[in-house]
């Protein structure tokens, strides 16, 4: 303990000398490119690595080792990805479970639904993880890191939302490295963003401040830059933007709650809509500034900023209307970057830590599998952060606890049966991971052209769930919502289909299919011309059938609709009892009375339906309702749902065939560098062991190691 204690107080030493010696410098302005010229030896090449990859792994050393400077930018920024290099756990790719109905399902089927949440979270890091120290582009990971610590999600907060946390990874990995402009309003539109700043609960006449202040302080000006009533006015400009649940958690943008009214934001009035803000935002000078200061930080130093420097990179970045890569370049060619006292000012998170020993090795750890829980204990648990600032990084890193966690990990890999190191097992892994590359993801959408048919008067539903409803006697107008989850009449499929009821004092009982509501869609409106103005409105809200509808009426409202998306309305409308009895099922209805009440209205309208001529002419023979209540997930068993691809346990680091003895290292894929040691290829400091005996162990454990 005494040992790790010194070693936690020599590197806070260490920071705080780098901190206080880098306060004092001023890096000269990236006016001169000659410094590019320079070919990269090995100092320069593992301080390269150790910004925009995870560490100087053994083949990509070999790879910039002798390029110059601009080589290797113009290589590193031409291999971003925009897809995974690791295949995607295979539930990321399934609708998204029924959120909506989660209160009205049995206590042992919701208890089963958070389990199965639980898992895929745990399944969702463990693939992050094994991306990280796989990926052939290890700066597109490192920049959707930096974008998942910028808007921030966290599971603890979007209530079970998985799903949404691993769209929302891809969407920084396929757009991160592009126009900032285009990332910002996308990722104002991701549903994990949307659900953890309280986005729903943002509507005219009530909105909520989260969404719009983290929007000006923490996403675009920072701190200082705004008053509190632009953060009151930008709420509004933002209302409406929200997730559709049924729509299989997309985002949704709701007309109705947004606020049209005019809006004084920065002392100037307009009718801001959100992308209206989105463009103000962008011309606010400080914009660009903030985000090149936290690239800075990110890329260059965390203990030292050149304010001239900032803004020359800053205006250009702005010039090229927020080019992420522009932004990119301009950092890496800096003489700030390859400033001497540049290196060793940034603290190593624990991925960079763990990840990037396991590619600075070459290795593959025999329990990578637990790898997830080695970072949540050292303070970083993926796609859990922890608070909407993110991990803060930088000092907070250095803590006794974390620091113990980091020894505690080396000593575990580097003991006997640390990694895996038999011929057989690594052959297998090779195999494995071929295999699976070699695998295409699967869509996830319903082809219907090869469902077979069914009777032609059925529907047919996996289940169905209440989701909310309000009460009679109110002072609004009384609804409820119920979902049906993989409904299908004849060839047409609903991966959700919600309908809705009301009841109101002009027109009486109604029943609704929103668009919203439906996944993929309530409509096709397959036979109507696209461009067709007056029916691409009604394709957006959906269609309302009252009791009061004619027959005239009922036909003229479905005249667009295929024959399946006609017999749905009617078998629907024409089982309202069994509707009734499905939720005298749930448990919503035996918790609250409104759904008591809901169930005995519908049973007193079903007649009144079921002896429309309407009903009758449209389904002649009779017809079937098949659906249950609850919700019991998948037909696949949990066990292959929460695997997916992944099988084993072993990985290839850096996308290339693990070594067995990282010792050997140096004999094996160093080989090319005959006076390099081990300190000089792992450490951008590398001074405390010249002319020492270089132990592995030492290095890796040592202060030196914890910087970057």
């Amino acid at each position: 303990m005494l040992r790790q204690l010194r070693i936690f107080l020599s590197l806070f030493c260490l920071v705080f000398t780098i901190s206080y010696a880098g306060s004092a410098i001023l890096a000269n302005p990236i006016d001169s490119d000659k410094h590019l010229a320079k070919t990269l030896g090995v100092s320069d090449t593992t301080h390269f690595l150790n910004r925009v990859a995870f560490g100087a792994e053994p083949g990509t050393f070999k790879k910039y080792f002798g390029k110059t400077r601009l080589e290797a930018i113009n290589s590193i920024l031409s291999g971003i990805r925009t897809t995974p290099f690791t295949p995607l756990p295979n539930w990321t790719l399934n609708q998204a479970p029924p959120f909506w109905g989660r209160s009205d399902m049995s206590r042992g089927d919701e208890n089963l639904f958070d389990t199965i949440r639980t898992k895929e979270f745990e399944s969702l890091k463990l693939w992050w993880a094994r991306e990280i120290a796989q990926t052939n582009s290890p700066l597109t990971e490192r920049l959707v890191l930096f974008w998942h610590n910028h808007f921030v999600a966290a599971y603890a907060g979007i209530g079970r939302w998985s799903i949404s946390l691993a769209r929302q990874n891809q969407t920084f990995r396929k757009f991160g490295s592009g126009n900032f402009r285009n990332l910002l309003t996308r990722s104002l539109k991701e549903p994990a963003l949307l659900k953890y700043l309280d986005a729903g609960k943002n509507r005219k006449g009530k909105p909520n401040e989260n969404l719009g202040r983290e929007l000006l302080e923490l996403f675009t000006l920072g701190e200082g830059q705004y008053t509190e009533m632009d953060v009151k006015e930008v709420s509004r400009a933002l209302t409406g933007w929200r997730t559709a649940q049924f729509k299989n958690l997309t985002f949704w943008d709701d007309k109705w709650a947004h606020d049209n009214g005019p809006k004084t934001i920065f002392g100037k009035t307009e009718h801001y809509s959100q992308e209206d803000l989105i463009n103000l935002l962008l011309k606010h000078p400080s914009t660009a500034e903030f985000i090149t200061k936290k690239f800075w930080r990110y890329f260059i130093s965390e203990t030292w900023d050149d304010n001239e420097t900032i803004k020359t990179i800053a205006t250009s970045f702005r010039k090229s209307d927020y080019e992420v890569k522009v932004l990119l370049r301009k950092i890496f060619e800096s003489k700030a970057f390859w400033s001497k006292k540049a290196r060793g000012t940034i603290i190593k998170s624990p991925v960079d830590f763990v990840l990037g020993t396991i590619r600075s090795l070459s290795i593959s750890p025999s329990n990578f599998g637990g790898t997830p829980k080695v970072l949540e204990n050292m303070g970083q648990e993926l796609f859990n952060p922890p608070n909407v600032g993110g991990w803060p990084g930088y000092r907070a890193w250095v803590t006794p606890s974390g620091l113990i966690e980091r020894i505690k990990y080396i000593q575990s890999l580097l003991s006997e049966g640390g990694i895996i190191s038999d011929p057989q097992e690594i052959d297998k892994i090779k195999r494995h991971f071929a295999f699976i590359r070699s695998q295409q993801n699967r869509s996830g959408v319903i082809n219907q052209s090869k469902l077979d048919e069914i009777g032609k008067n059925i529907f047919n539903a996996d289940y169905m769930l209440s989701a909310y409803s309000r009460g009679f006697g109110m002072t609004r107008r009384p609804h409820l919502t119920v979902g049906f989850i993989n409904a299908r009449v004849n060839k047409t499929v609903w991966g959700t289909l919600a309908v809705g009821f009301d009841v109101s004092d002009a027109k009486g009982f109604r029943i609704k299919f929103r668009e919203h509501k439906c996944y993929p869609r309530c409509f096709s409106y397959s036979n109507v011309d696209p461009n067709n103005s007056r029916i691409k409105k009604k394709r957006q809200k959906g269609i309302n059938i009252y009791s009061s509808d004619s027959e005239r009426i009922i036909f003229k409202k479905v005249r667009y609709l295929n024959n399946d998306e006609k017999k749905m309305i009617g078998i629907v409308i024409g089982s309202l009892d069994v509707i009734a009895d499905l939720i005298s099922d749930g448990r919503r209805y035996e918790r609250h009375q409104k759904y008591r009440d809901w169930a005995d209205y519908l049973r007193k309208q079903a007649p009144k339906f079921k002896n429309n001529r309407w009903v009758r002419n449209l389904l002649q023979n009779g017809h079937q309702f098949l659906a249950q209540q609850g919700y019991r997930g998948p037909k696949q068993s949990m066990g292959m749902m929460m695997g997916g691809n992944v099988q084993i346990d072993g990985i290839m680091p850096g996308g290339r065939s693990p070594i067995s003895n990282p010792v050997r290292l140096k004999e094996t894929s160093l080989k090319f560098l005959t006076k390099v040691n081990f300190a000089d290829y792992l450490l951008v400091l590398p001074d405390e062991f010249k002319g020492r005996p270089n132990s592995l162990l030492k290095i890796l454990i040592s202060p030196a190691y914890n910087v970057r």
